[in-house]
């Protein structure tokens, strides 16, 4: 990805939901230019030992939104039992992988703009007991995929065609010239104290 082409850093700071809701959508984008324009090959491409591709990732996000912001937010039964499982069946069209990850965001941030704001707390209890709408953001917002670096320190973030080299982004796509893998959306699926969907 060229310099030119990445994605300013969220500066929304109008209250905590603004900012907070706006550096979800940035994560969310990152992942989304991560894709755009590769072919169904370099999608399902496994280049780390872990076995992680890009598909795969987009997958296990998708869980993710159903997870937190269907299930345990909203209460939705249906998303009870995901699996988070990153591995993509060979006869699943990746484009239908990435619309239900685009049918998920949508469905999640439907579920955030009903909730009563941040103090609501979730349908279902988290490690026995409800958590609130800013706890469910906080945390989704750790888990992204972007700290990833932790985990795959091999410096995958260098440049547009890195499946071609490379098996996963740590620093956001999205992230501004000189920012630290901090700064942008990071890949990272463990250590989360045993929370689904984190790892």
């Amino acid at each position: 990805m060229l310099e030119s082409q990445r994605e300013r850093v969220p500066l929304n700071d109008g209250g905590e939901l603004d900012t907070t809701l706006a550096f979800l959508s940035f994560a969310r984008s990152c992942v989304l230019k991560k894709v755009n324009g590769l072919d169904d090959e370099q999608l399902r491409r496994r280049l780390v030992v872990s076995g992680t591709t890009l598909l795969g990732l987009v997958q296990h996000l998708t869980d993710a939104e159903r997870y937190w912001f269907g299930h345990k937010l909203a209460g939705d039964p249906r998303y009870a039992d995901v699996d988070f499982d990153m591995t993509v069946a060979p006869d699943r069209p990746a484009d239908q992988v990435i619309a239900a990850y685009r049918t998920a965001i949508a469905d999640s941030d439907a579920h955030i703009r009903a909730a009563d704001g941040l103090d609501v707390l979730t349908a279902h209890p988290v490690l026995d007991e409800p958590r609130t709408l800013r706890w469910v953001l906080t945390h989704d917002q750790r888990d992204r995929p972007a700290r990833r670096a932790r985990r795959h320190p091999q410096g995958t973030h260098r440049r547009r065609d890195w499946p071609l080299t490379r098996a996963a982004p740590t620093r956001s796509a999205c992230e501004p010239p000189g920012g630290s893998a901090r700064a942008g959306a990071a890949v990272r699926f463990s250590g989360s104290g045993g929370l689904p969907g984190a790892g």
